[in-house]
């Protein structure tokens, strides 16, 4: 029996339901905004230029940068978690899909603002003042881990257990009637 054309039989069959497509796709969709969650949502701009330095504080793995004054020729630290670059005076600057990471508040929009009446959160705010699309954004990571994180163990459980079976085989492992208790060599 050719196993391959079994495989593509199989993979043909899969293909044509609707809602396997529909999960496929699903699927990606939802670890691709995991993966990017940083670039959608973050009050950190992609790209900000500064004093003729370009900065990229959304995808920086220090933290901060060290930026020359030109005029006084002084080096100026920006810390990149503390500085507020909405008040920066910056030359240009590229934001975030949602410039506003999960966990920040802004207080100018707490209470449960509707989008309708706040167009700098499309989905609303919290009573906090926290942004609802980047909590659901990055929601979508801590979900994905989660779920990877326990078919991992779950396959590890099984792996031991599907071991320990083929190793005793049907004779030299039984389990009483309870189910609780392992009962070898009857």
């Amino acid at each position: 029996m050719n196993w391959f054309l079994l495989n593509d039989n199989l993979r043909k069959k899969f293909s044509k339901r609707r809602t396997i497509r529909f999960a496929k796709y699903f699927l990606l969709i939802v670890s691709v905004i995991a993966l990017i969650a940083p670039i959608l949502c973050n009050e950190k701009p992609l790209y900000a230029k500064y004093n003729g330095e370009n900065l990229f504080p959304a995808f920086s793995f220090r933290g901060y940068a060290d930026v020359i004054n030109e005029n006084t020729k002084k080096t100026e630290r920006l810390v990149y978690s503390t500085v507020d670059w909405r008040a920066l005076k910056k030359e240009k600057v590229i934001w975030c899909l949602v410039p506003y990471s999960p966990g920040k508040s802004d207080w100018t929009s707490a209470d449960y603002k509707s989008p309708s009446s706040n167009h700098r959160h499309w989905l609303g705010t919290t009573k906090t003042g926290a942004d609802v699309m980047s909590g659901i954004i990055h929601g979508t990571r801590v979900s994905l881990s989660v779920g990877i994180f326990s078919m991992i163990i779950s396959g590890l459980i099984g792996i031991v257990l599907g071991a320990a079976a083929g190793f005793f085989g049907d004779h030299k492992l039984y389990v009483s009637k309870t189910g609780l208790i392992p009962i070898s060599g009857l």
